[in-house]
């Protein structure tokens, strides 16, 4: 949470410095722009990473193995996230080992 507001500070400083430098000169250095955008890709990245990496280090370490259980529960947790950009949805029919579709598919790959 500290890197993310010190990437977002040093983002909106870049961003203020272009502003200022823009209606001063009528000219702005693309760079600072630029690196506004870079370090709150990279923050963001970061943070999807470690959320990640967290979750499957807590599980490693409480000793418990991820189960196919807990991942459609994961999955529909996920669905049931109204934020959850529509190219991200899976398919309902899908969620589940019986569905129609995968009549006939001796394995997956």
């Amino acid at each position: 949470m500290l890197i993310r507001r010190f990437a977002t500070g040093a983002a909106a400083l870049a961003l203020a410095a272009f502003a200022y430098e823009w209606l001063s000169t009528g000219r702005g250095d693309w760079k600072l722009i630029a690196f506004a955008g870079l370090v709150l890709t990279i923050t963001d990245v970061f943070a999807s990473f470690l959320g990640m990496a967290g979750s499957v280090l807590a599980r490693f370490f409480e000793g418990s193995t991820i189960t196919l259980d807990d991942e459609i529960a994961d999955l529909e947790q996920r669905l049931a996230d109204p934020a959850l950009p529509a190219e991200h949805e899976i398919p309902a029919a899908l969620r589940y080992p019986n569905a129609p579709e995968l009549r006939g598919v001796s394995r997956l790959s």
